[in-house]
């Protein structure tokens, strides 16, 4: 199974469901049609987002979710500080990639509503927090910009990763391997709930409009030194 091949029918797979259930909203809808587009150019989608873009590129975990994080908890169960694990995908590229990854993977659309906005403050104040005195961090519209670059990266992941962490733990994925039709068999697995989740991850890329992967015309930031958590001098 070719990726970029894989990432498109993965895509419309959430695509297909989204229009299903509320295609009156989303049939006509500007960033649905220009997902599909990046859906049908997969390879070169994939390869724009990818792009480092200074000065806000970070050294990113490339595969970023809850079950790359182990938790420590309190006496009441409750967690209260985390550590990350499993660094063999490192590399050099847009924070987004990591966001849009992470939250894609280890939120519902239910949080995504309550909470985006929430989500990315706290991401853009820890940041700054965490970094030397005039040490430069992007601000929150700064990280829209790279979300609406790069986000389409976090649901090429979750695509690939969500039908696994939500299939029946008792596949063994033994028929993935002796498949007549392996790409049959991968889209059909975890089943609705999967489905579903494609489905809000693709509805929500849609309302905020994340669909800037591919196109002429990114700020060049390193013009921009105003922050709101921090700046450069």
């Amino acid at each position: 199974m070719a990726q970029d091949d894989l990432f498109k029918k993965c895509g419309k797979r959430g695509m297909d469901r989204l229009l299903k259930r509320d295609g009156d909203r989303y049939r006509d809808h500007a960033h649905i049609r220009r997902l599909n587009e990046l859906f049908d150019d997969a390879e070169n989608a994939l390869m724009q987002s990818l792009n480092v873009r200074e000065p806000l590129s970070v050294v990113c975990h490339g595969d970023w979710h809850r079950e790359t994080l182990l938790f420590r908890y309190d006496e009441h169960r409750r967690p209260f500080d985390a550590t990350a694990i499993d660094f063999s995908t490192l590399h050099y590229e847009s924070p987004a990639l990591d966001i849009s990854s992470f939250l894609y993977m280890s939120t519902t659309q239910r949080v995504r509503e309550a909470h985006w906005d929430d989500l990315l403050d706290t991401y853009c104040a820890a940041l700054a927090a965490s970094v030397p005195p005039g040490v430069r961090v992007p601000c929150r519209a700064e990280i829209d910009a790279e979300m609406a670059d790069a986000a389409i990266n976090g649901i090429a992941k979750a695509s690939f990763a969500l039908p696994f962490m939500l299939r029946d733990r008792s596949d063994t994925l033994d028929s993935l391997a002796t498949s007549d039709d392996p790409m049959h068999y991968f889209l059909a697995l975890g089943g609705d709930m999967a489905t579903e989740c494609l489905a809000d991850i693709v509805m929500h890329l849609a309302d905020m409009g994340y669909t800037d992967a591919g196109r002429d015309g990114h700020s060049d930031l390193a013009d921009n030194t105003d922050s709101k958590y921090g700046s450069s001098t």
